[in-house]
């Protein structure tokens, strides 16, 4: 047979157009027929097959690639550093990252702000700010032109930890280094406030962000929503702000307007809310169902969350333990013993975890319905099943026997209460 000669340029083309197809399985191939020939990969072949693994393959490939490398000649560059930890920072391995960063150093080969912008991403998807800030500062030093990017990870990074200060802090050192100040940095600020309870900073961006050319979003307004869960008149104010001022609003924005309905105790107005979704029909989910149904129960309606309970399957929404311990919650402060153990044995069947305060609300409903026998064998269970019970729970129990003359287990439970 007539052998075919390769040739590195060839095989090189042929990587990279797996690499821009996603195709790393195939590009991977190609670097093995490359390197079990006469002809020698170089740092093309390698860092084309590590941005193909980059792009939609396991880490761990990329790594190995790189100890390949490692036992060659053939010298690593700054495209293969930041091939690398664009991998570890889409697998959100921030570790990993950070030491390919040492690596880098360690190896001469210099970093650039692309370098700088997935470290901080990585670290900000591990929720590290830390590591973020530490990162964004070293850079700086160096005199790195760091670029948008990078300070939207450092603040999104401050903003999932509640550190809003830090965060504002980033946001006014672009503006001094004459960054554009988009809506994505603008937003995670935003993000980083309402995390923090400030409110008052959330409308204080929300006017400067309105007499400045930046788009405004749903994603804008979400979190200055979210600020005012105790000031639920505030939150509809924003939501009509948002009508006017044309931004469509969101299934988070009405999620977080909700909220603050249920935390004030306005849980008709959180009812009203969530008609106006289903009208315009926007995506409604567990969070939305919970928080309707927290609101219900906080004032004892209990009919409402037994409905809304009842709409999730139609919604196609999976009911989770926080809403199932709400609803029995709700059906125990309305006396619906019956109730609460038809949801309580929908939790079972779900196979979802139950937790203390469900079982507590059934153990009192039980007793609000005089059923001692089932307040009784709930808190036996939950005793077997080692969940935390308080001493309501054994009450309530003690209670229910009481309520039945059923004095003598009520003086057992009295006694195991006090062991």
């Amino acid at each position: 047979k007539k052998q075919v000669e390769v040739n590195t340029v060839i095989v090189n083309a042929s990587i990279s157009a797996c690499e821009k197809r996603g195709e790393w399985q195939k590009a991977l191939l190609f670097l093995k027929v490359l390197t079990q020939s006469k002809q020698q990969a170089d740092t093309v072949s390698y860092n084309a097959a590590i941005s193909a693994l980059e792009k939609g393959g396991p880490w761990k490939k990329a790594l190995q690639v790189f100890g390949v490398i490692m036992q060659s000649k053939v010298e690593s560059d700054m495209i293969t550093f930041n091939s690398l930890i664009s991998a570890f920072e889409t697998s959100r391995n921030w570790e990993m990252a950070l030491q390919m960063l040492d690596a880098m150093a360690e190896s001469k080969v210099e970093s650039d702000s692309i370098t700088c912008s997935t470290v901080v991403n990585a670290c900000e998807k591990g929720g590290h700010w830390e590591n973020a800030l530490e990162l964004l500062g070293a850079t700086a030093r160096s005199w790195l032109q760091l670029n948008e990017i990078a300070f939207n990870a450092a603040i999104s990074a401050c903003g999932k930890a509640g550190k809003w200060e830090h965060a504002l802090k980033l946001l006014q050192t672009m503006e001094s280094s004459r960054m554009r100040l988009g809506t994505i940095s603008l937003n995670a600020v935003m993000s980083a406030c309402d995390q923090g309870g400030e409110w008052e900073r959330c409308l204080q961006l929300l006017c400067v962000i309105s007499h400045r050319q930046v788009e405004l979003d749903s994603i804008t307004f979400s979190p200055v929503i979210s600020a005012f869960r105790k000031k639920w008149e505030h939150a509809l104010q924003l939501l009509t702000l948002m009508a006017q001022w044309e931004v469509k609003a969101n299934t988070a924005s009405c999620n977080a307007a909700i909220c603050a309905c249920e935390a004030c105790g306005e849980w008709e107005m959180a009812v009203e809310l969530f008609s106006e979704m289903a009208q315009s029909k926007l995506a409604q989910d567990a969070f939305t169902f919970n928080a309707l149904i927290k609101a219900c129960e906080k004032v004892g309606e209990w009919r409402t969350a037994l409905q809304l309970f009842g709409g999730i399957a139609q919604s196609r929404v999976e009911a989770d333990t926080i809403t199932c311990s709400t609803t029995i919650s709700a059906c125990e402060k309305g006396m619906q013993w019956e109730q609460a153990l038809e949801i309580l044995s929908f939790t079972t069947r779900r196979k979802l975890e139950l937790n203390t305060i469900a079982c507590n609300a059934v153990i009192s409903a039980c007793e609000k319905g005089c059923e001692w026998a089932r307040a009784l064998w709930f808190l036996h269970s939950m005793m077997r099943s080692k969940l935390e019970f308080a001493t309501n729970s054994f009450n309530a129990a003690i209670s229910a026997c009481e309520k039945c003359g059923e004095w003598e287990k009520a003086w057992q439970l009295y006694e195991a209460m006090e062991r």
